[in-house]
């Protein structure tokens, strides 16, 4: 017997039963593909020559239209043999699982009952949850309509948050140098003096490291600070504490400015909403140490119009986490220069 008759012998046994395309039209039982003898459908190139793994066969002629092609991609046929198999196995499985644990309730008996009245116990909690849970879902409307509240609030602060900002921008400040020439240290004007005073920043402290709750305010001519391991406020802790900055600047030269942090712990620098300073002092190497246990860092330029108004913001915060922090050592300073002013 020739080695393609048998081949075909073979495939002919092995089919089982009638294959239909996508299309509910039903294949060839028996067809040729390449000399090869196909049972159903294949997975080889398709006629429009898509390598697409994807079962087809040829239609037999009365499901096949005029003008129609003559083949179709077929519906995925269920492999019930393995079916059977992988039930089999997991009867298997399951049969020795319960041997096993009938071996293992003999021998622990008192303990297993006992798990099994507290598993009664935890049903009767998991009852009186599920009790309380529906009655929470009851009252969801009216929660819904308490964060309906929340968020018209939230929208009337940010509708005040704006017209703050709005008369900020209007408000300007004189820049200062100090007395002795050597240094320029940043001062401005708070949010709620006249353009004539130029006297300073506004100060809010917080009594964490992450700004959040209950907060003080403070007024303050420079940036200038030696707290040494005191508090900042009478109301705020010595040792971990956060604080913003706010104010307004005013360049007295159209230049490339500096800004210069000099700081025992983590200090972040913004004007007009662009971050120019951003340090995390909990990395010793970077930048680095001077004789009081801080680091000095330097901004990149940042291009300022003389006369126009740039709002400013400073946020220092000492955490825990900086390994390095010296209780009797907090400080913060902030001085700037340009390409034609020196530091």
């Amino acid at each position: 017997m020739s080695e393609q008759l048998s081949n075909e012998l073979s495939v002919v046994s092995r089919s089982k039963k009638q294959r239909v395309s996508i299309e509910s039209k039903q294949c060839l039982r028996f067809w040729y593909n390449q000399g090869k003898l196909i049972s159903g459908c294949t997975t080889t190139i398709d006629p429009d020559g898509q390598d697409t793994q994807k079962e087809w066969c040829n239609l037999q002629e009365t499901e096949v239209a005029p003008n129609e092609k003559n083949w179709g991609y077929c519906i995925e046929d269920m492999d019930w043999d393995q079916v059977r198999q992988a039930v089999s196995d997991f009867y298997e499985e399951d049969l020795q699982f319960m041997n096993k644990l009938s071996l293992l309730m003999a021998n622990l008996k008192p303990t297993v009952l006992s798990a099994i009245q507290k598993l009664k116990t935890l049903q009767q909690e998991q009852s009186e949850l599920v009790n309380d849970l529906e009655g929470m879902a009851n009252a969801r409307g009216a929660i819904e309509q308490q964060f309906s509240i929340l968020r018209a609030i939230i929208e009337k602060i940010k509708t005040v948050k704006n017209q703050i900002e709005e008369v900020q921008k209007q408000i300007t400040l004189t820049p200062e140098v100090n007395p002795f020439g050597l240094k320029h240290w940043c001062q401005g004007l708070s949010y709620y003096e006249e353009e004539s005073q130029g006297d300073g920043f506004t100060a809010e402290f917080f009594d964490n490291e992450f700004f959040m709750g209950k907060s003080e305010l403070s007024h303050h001519a420079k940036l200038d600070f030696k707290w040494k391991g005191e508090s900042p406020h009478p109301s705020i802790n010595h040792q971990d504490f956060s604080a913003i900055f706010r104010g307004l600047i005013k360049a007295p030269l159209n230049d490339n400015y500096y800004f210069h942090a000099h700081s025992d712990a983590a200090v972040s620098l913004t004007i007009n909403g662009v971050q120019i300073i951003d340090h995390f002092m909990s990395d010793p190497w970077k930048g680095f140490r001077d004789a009081e246990w801080g680091q000095i860092v330097t901004s990149d330029k940042i291009t300022l119009n003389s006369g126009m108004l740039y709002e400013f913001e400073v946020k220092y915060w000492r955490s825990p986490s900086h390994e390095y922090k010296v209780l009797d050592k907090s400080f913060l300073s902030i001085e700037w220069s340009s390409d034609k002013i020196p530091q």
